[in-house]
């Protein structure tokens, strides 16, 4: 080789080693996504807005794959705050940018979250984003996903897993599954996202009637068998305007006195002569072939609560039907009111 072919060459791969050093300092450093990543969400956060975003350690791995460690980040409307953590983020095909539609794989490991009476544990999520051909904005995202726990306020939901579908105009969480008070429950959540209403719907089968006792001890815990139900819960901007559930008990459970004794002297319809200690005469329980409580909303202040006991082998049958004011609205009575002596407060229609 020429002396005069190295005075060109050594240039160039002084350049090339410059870029190379770029690209590997810009791969190592968090920078460049803390100022890519806020713009390219923003849309999807509505009506929330990323208040703050932090990335602990940013790793390259060759050939394509980048790693987020310890990412932190919080989401606010008005005065409310939500909160996230994030253990570790893998983006698998980063360097897939240059394409154009952007297809990237994402890997979200041990996700907590907390915001008001909502909290998430020990989430992880396999993500499939799709964005714009200005590579701008995602336009699409589906996911799969496990989780550790879900609470809201005083319900909450374990071992779940299920898929989400996200683009501009709705969410759709599909194949809902996981173990809620002793039991199973399956459900799924379909969101307008431009109306900002949603439905949700659920099956659950198996549940403990005592691992209920969070939500309404007054009635739980004087009830033991296996329950099987369903729900229905359907919001229209921001408020919730149809909620029914049912639980029912299809192989018999024990009931106790004090709950049976509260009902019937609450106006019950009864199939028998004599008050209610002639039905619970020396019997601190007694066990029905049927049982069932449901509950649904007339209107936004008004519950509707009801109960069906049935004893073959007595011929006894208990109905009854009590109306709940709810001047509050739905929302606080599933959240407060649901935990109080209900029949106490219950009027007969």
């Amino acid at each position: 080789m020429r002396r005069q072919d190295l005075v060109h060459i050594i240039p160039m791969l002084m350049c090339f080693a410059l870029v190379l050093g770029v690209v590997f300092f810009v791969l190592n450093s968090s920078r460049f996504l803390l100022q890519a990543i806020p713009p390219a969400v923003a849309p999807y956060l509505k009506p929330y807005e990323l208040e703050s975003l932090k990335i602990g350690r940013q790793k390259y791995r060759f050939p394509r794959t980048v790693i987020l460690n310890d990412v932190q980040f919080s989401l606010t409307q008005r005065s409310r705050q939500i909160d996230f953590s994030i253990r570790r983020v893998v983006l698998h095909n980063l360097l897939d940018m240059i394409k154009s539609p952007q297809k990237i794989l994402v890997d979200v490991e041990g996700l907590e979250m907390q915001g008001g009476n909502l909290r998430l544990h020990d989430v992880s999520i396999k993500l499939f984003l799709e964005t714009d051909k200005n590579r701008k904005f995602i336009t699409y995202a589906e996911s799969v996903f496990n989780g550790g726990s879900l609470a809201f306020d005083l319900y909450h939901f374990e071992a779940f897993k299920g898929r989400m579908n996200v683009d501009s105009k709705k969410i759709e969480v599909l194949d809902l599954s996981g173990r809620a008070y002793g039991g199973d429950m399956k459900g799924q959540f379909l969101m307008d996202r431009g109306l900002a209403s949603y439905i949700v719907w659920a099956e659950l089968s198996h549940l403990r009637a005592e691992k209920l006792s969070d939500i309404n001890a007054g009635i739980f815990s004087q009830v033991q068998g296996e329950l099987n139900g369903a729900f229905r819960m359907k919001n229209e901007y921001g408020r919730i305007e149809f909620f029914t559930a049912e639980l029912s008990m299809d192989k018999g459970g024990q009931i106790g006195s004090p709950l049976i004794e509260k009902i019937i002297s609450e106006s019950a319809s009864l199939n028998k002569e004599g008050g209610p200690e002639l039905i619970i005469k020396d019997r601190p329980q007694i066990f029905f072939d049927n049982v069932k409580f449901y509950v649904q909303n007339n209107g936004r202040t008004k519950m509707k609560l009801g109960v069906e006991f049935k004893k073959k082998d007595e011929a006894l049958n208990i109905r009854a039907l009590h109306d709940i004011e709810t001047p509050d609205g739905i929302e606080l009575f599933l959240l407060k009111s649901v935990k109080t002596d209900i029949f106490s407060t219950a009027t007969t229609p």
